[in-house]
């Protein structure tokens, strides 16, 4: 049978959350053939706040719990707001057979992404981070004119003015760390410095950003009526400048050797981006752009159409991607709690290299507590013996049962990471 016979498979979407950004990658993933599974939002959220169009496909979702139900859809959306209300339900969605995407940055807390992708490891993997910045359709202009230069990029300087607060600016930072890793690559230090006399550091902030193999990156920041947007790109006889009043907007490229031009874009470009290249991977682009009427919500439940009973189920396999990396997200999150700790002590922070699991968490956990026993093992000692026994108290004589069941539960606690049904793998096995 040929590939235009062959029976394209049916998917779901659902979102939690609300924000312009899930709006607008819902949108788009109805555009690739999605159909649409239900909307839930946390409580205190309006559900007029959903543009009408989605308002008239989505139904809204009394509980989060009815995504879990298997099979009932394949890609769940996670839009931007308060962590809260959303950390239950993830926890709980990333354990199982479907696909998360989130808007990234989801809050500050480097943690909790961490603690996602050692929950998902029984279900798809880590959720995708959609970052809209890293899938403007301008940047891959900017990076194919900075690669035919005759010489390697030396600087990236990238300048924030927003009338915004600290965390707000903070999370204009996590969300710039995943253009600029795109630009420079992998970066693992940070020094910061605020303008002296500022009310607040975020008022006026540098950062000085350094990776392995990167050029020297600049990130400055300055709370303005207006905001504006600039990346510049240096090397030796080249410069290149870009310059927009919304990041996710137009942008205006300053080029001298290769001609300036204006590159018109919206949020809904990057959205559209992202929601073809994920159909096209996972085997679901749409054969012909769906038109406007074709957007409708899934049939009911008895609905016995030949169409829907032909087509088969998409099962959503993991998808590796630069740009959705997770744990590069968590470490852009862990950039910008580093540039806040470089504030505080006023030297540069450097992040280590390591992976999260649930193993090293727990050898974490067991060595702080051996020291914490260690302690506690002496306090037993002076009491019991020098205390106690010096005094003539009877009770004195039992510290070293006391301590023999310390000891002895602590090393009972190290059986907890022993399975023996499911053995570590080696780097080489599949």
């Amino acid at each position: 049978m040929s590939d235009e016979t062959t029976p394209m498979p049916q998917w779901s979407v659902a979102a939690l959350g609300g924000g312009a950004r899930v709006h607008a990658l819902a949108a788009a993933m109805l555009e690739q053939g999605g159909q649409p599974a239900g909307w839930w939002l946390p409580p205190g959220q309006d559900a007029s706040a959903l543009p009408e169009r989605l308002r008239k496909h989505f139904a809204p979702l009394p509980r989060w719990e009815e995504l879990l139900v298997p099979d009932r859809v394949q890609v769940v959306l996670v839009g931007q707001g308060e962590l809260e209300p959303l950390q239950e339900p993830l926890r709980h969605l990333v354990q199982q057979p479907l696909q998360l995407v989130v808007c990234h940055p989801l809050g500050l807390d480097w943690m909790f992404y961490y603690e996602l992708a050692m929950h998902a490891q029984e279900g798809l993997g880590p959720p995708l981070a959609w970052n809209p910045l890293q899938w403007h359709p301008a940047l891959e202009v900017v990076l194919a004119r900075a690669e035919r230069w005759s010489s390697p990029l030396e600087r990236v300087v990238l300048q924030w003015e927003a009338p915004a607060r600290a965390q707000a600016m903070q999370q204009a930072l996590a969300e710039h760390l995943g253009l600029l890793r795109g630009v420079a690559g992998v970066l693992h230090s940070v020094s910061a410095t605020a303008l002296p006399g500022s009310e607040e550091t975020w008022e006026h902030l540098e950062l000085q950003l350094t990776g392995p193999q990167s050029p020297l990156v600049r990130w400055s920041a300055r709370f303005a009526p207006q905001t504006h947007f600039k990346l510049e790109l240096l090397a030796r006889g080249h410069a290149l400048v870009v310059e927009a009043t919304d990041p996710l907007g137009t942008w205006q490229v300053n080029d001298a050797l290769q001609g300036n031009l204006s590159l018109e874009t919206s949020l809904t470009d990057c959205a559209r981006r992202f929601a073809r290249w994920w159909a096209k991977q996972q085997g679901v682009a749409p054969r012909a752009a769906l038109k406007e009427d074709a957007l409708r919500p899934p049939a009911s439940p008895d609905d016995t159409s030949t169409d829907k009973a032909s087509r088969p189920r998409l099962r959503v396999r993991p998808l590796p991607s630069p740009y959705t990396d997770w744990d590069a997200a968590a470490r852009d999150l862990e950039l910008v709690g580093a540039a806040q700790e470089s504030l505080r002590r006023g030297r540069r922070i450097r992040l280590h290299e390591m992976q999260y699991s649930e193993q090293q968490v727990f050898r974490g956990l067991m060595s702080a507590l051996g020291c914490g026993l260690l302690l506690l093992s002496l306090i037993v000692f002076v009491i019991g013996e020098l205390v106690a026994g010096r005094m003539g108290w009877r009770w004195g004589r039992w510290w070293p049962g006391v301590l023999l069941v310390l000891l002895g539960g602590f090393l009972l606690l190290q059986l907890l990471q022993w399975n023996p049904t499911s053995p570590e793998k080696s780097p080489k096995e599949d």
